[in-house]
């Protein structure tokens, strides 16, 4: 991971990049989002959400969207998180942290941190994360928390539209399962 990388759970979940004025163009096949969660992002002045669709593989928060990222070129990931926030404050978009569970049919934004694995403080905060997200697991009978996942904080969104079927190359998520 290293120095200056945003890091965030990973829930069990359908990934899609929803356009708050387009639709939707999922990467798997859309889990039906409710219109109330849809409906709290039509609002965004940000036209493509990198979101996490709640409804198939667990009955926890069910038809609820989470934003993972807003895909705007030229804006590294601490910015666009940044811009994020100021959407969820104007827009009374609830933050998703850890320990939270996400009632149905609604929209959230998933809490990210910023930090480093590289420093002590960082790994114990890693390793207290994850041991926390175990324990909910067991406690909701589900296994929602599929571990951490992180990326660069001055990393731009991987934008390319060569070829759907293609993938790109230039930025990795880095997912941990202890």
């Amino acid at each position: 991971m290293g120095v200056g990388s945003a890091c965030w759970p990973s829930v069990r979940s359908t990934c899609g990049a929803p356009s708050s004025t387009a639709g939707a163009r999922w990467f798997t096949p859309p889990p039906a989002p409710s219109s109330t969660a849809r409906a709290r992002f039509s609002r965004s002045s940000i036209e493509w959400l990198d979101t996490e669709a709640l409804e198939r593989r667990h009955n926890i928060g069910r038809g609820s969207l989470i934003i993972l990222d807003a895909i705007v070129p030229n804006l590294t990931a601490s910015d666009r998180y940044r811009l994020l926030s100021e959407e969820a404050l104007r827009l009374n978009w609830p933050i998703l942290n850890i320990g939270q569970r996400p009632e149905e049919n609604r929209g959230y934004l998933l809490h990210q941190t910023a930090l480093s694995d590289a420093l002590p403080a960082g790994q114990l905060a890693l390793t207290r994360w994850w041991n926390e997200m175990q324990c909910l697991n067991t406690a909701w009978g589900a296994e929602f928390y599929e571990g951490l996942v992180a990326k660069r904080a001055d990393s731009l969104y991987p934008i390319q539209l060569r070829n759907p079927e293609s993938g790109c190359p230039f930025w990795i998520k880095h997912r941990w399962a202890w």
